[in-house]
Order: structure tokens, then C-alpha cells, then sequence
């Protein structure tokens, strides 16, 4: 099966025509219709690729419930694109089915906290820098993650008279802290030592006394010079003076 990802970068390509709906599935109390997209004429499972999104809680660890909401923190150019993003999916689908029953929307707000609702009846595949055995333990507070979700279908159910996109996650990028990276904010002192004692100092200043000084001796010294140097006129006086032989 092919499949299709959307991102930031290519948000504003997507052809919200290309959607594809799938026959009506039904069992006991609930219905489906499952989604693709039309790409280059294949029929593309839908992927969406969410911005990097700081942790400032671990909700994942104790997780009781299918269904997980994730907040989009911090509120800034690319998360304000993507729940923008979410909002006109979800127009487009309440367009298209008119249905009765009440929408069930992937977002939510707390306490004026986006948040992002996906299922997760298993855990998904956890990729990182730190190591291929990363767990939801290893994920620290103030750390950031990088989520990919699947939109597989739109479900209808009539015991709750509710109705609205199947999010499941599908996999997670994590980036740790800088103290799980070992990161050295501050270099060897022996280190340091070593490189400033290869500078060789700079050259003693002389005060301004002592360099006047020493100013005024060298002129001396130049006038005493040009005064032992004879003139023409004193050469020419001299020669008169001399005696006949």
C-alpha cells in the first residue's frame, strides 16, 4: 500500500478534491468509511507529520485509555499551521457527509492548551539519537518529539450519536535534553590553559612621561648631529684664510 505525507512544507499542495472515500463498513453499533488520497493515480493511505512539539508533561507513561491528548506547545508559525491544518480537514469532512450526528474533533483546548487527541492501543515505533531502545521512561520534560499520525477513516456511531477522523500513532522521533545529549557547555581548563599560554604577550608600554622623554633626547641628539655638518659659507671663509705655498 502507498501513502501519502503530509507536512508542513507541503500543506499548502494538498488538494483537498484528491480525498478518496471508501464503501460504507459496518459493524454492530458503528460504521466506517475509510480515506485516501489520490496521488500520481495511486490510492495513498493518509500520513501527517507534525511539528517538533516540546514535552511539558510525560502523559505517555500510565496511559489507561486507547485515546492520548497531546498538547501543541509551544504556539508558534509551524504548530499554528498544522491545527490550521486539522480545522479545514475537518470542515472538508463535515461538508461532505452533512450527517446529524455531532462532530467528534481530533482537537481540544484546556486552559487555553491546544490539544491533539490520537489512539495508541499499541506502542508505537520510537525512533531517537540517543538509541534504538528508547522507552516512554527515557522521555524527560523540556525534551521535544516529532510525531507521525495515520487519518485511516471517518466512523460513525449511533449509541453516542457521535461522529469524526480515527488518528492513530504511528511513530515518534525524540529529541532529549542536553543532558541526556552530554552536551560540554564548558571546554578542558587544563585545555584552556594550554592554548593561552602559546600566546606570547604583547609588548610592554612605556608611560607618557618617559616616552616624551625619550622623544626630546632623540631630537637633541638629531640637532647635535646637524651641527657638526659645516656649511658652504664656512667651507668658502676657510679656504680664503688659507696661506699660499
Amino acid at each position: 500500500m502507498s501513502y501519502y505525507t503530509i507536512t508542513n512544507d507541503n500543506m499548502n499542495n494538498f488538494n483537498i478534491d484528491n480525498i478518496i472515500f471508501g464503501k460504507k463498513i459496518s459493524s454492530d453499533d458503528m460504521s466506517r468509511y475509510y480515506l485516501y488520497y489520490k496521488n500520481n493515480n495511486d490510492a495513498c493511505e493518509i500520513y501527517i507529520n507534525l511539528p517538533k512539539i516540546r514535552m511539558i508533561y510525560n502523559n505517555f507513561l500510565n496511559q489507561k485509555y486507547s485515546k492520548i491528548n497531546i498538547p501543541i506547545y509551544p504556539m508558534w508559525e509551524r504548530p499554528n499551521a498544522f491545527i490550521k491544518f486539522i480545522e479545514y480537514f475537518e470542515t472538508t469532512i463535515i461538508e461532505a457527509f452533512n450527517s446529524k450526528l455531532t462532530f467528534h474533533s481530533l482537537l481540544s483546548e484546556r486552559k487555553a492548551l491546544k490539544l491533539f487527541k490520537v489512539s495508541m492501543k499499541d506502542t508505537p515505533n520510537i525512533i531517537s539519537s540517543l538509541g534504538n531502545n528508547i522507552t516512554f521512561n527515557d522521555f524527560k520534560l523540556n525534551s521535544e518529539i516529532e510525531l507521525v499520525v495515520k487519518i485511516s477513516y471517518v466512523w460513525f456511531s449511533k449509541k453516542t450519536q457521535l461522529y469524526g477522523l480515527s488518528c492513530q500513532l504511528s511513530q515518534i522521533k525524540y529529541y532529549g535534553i542536553p543532558e541526556q545529549l552530554k552536551i560540554e557547555f564548558i571546554e578542558d581548563t587544563k585545555t584552556q590553559m594550554l592554548q593561552v599560554s602559546q600566546v606570547p604577550p604583547p609588548p610592554l608600554l612605556q608611560p607618557i612621561e618617559v616616552y616624551k622623554k625619550s622623544l626630546a633626547k632623540t631630537s637633541s641628539e638629531v640637532n647635535n648631529i646637524v651641527k657638526l655638518v659645516p656649511s658652504i659659507a664656512y667651507l668658502t671663509n676657510a679656504l680664503k684664510k688659507l696661506k699660499k705655498i
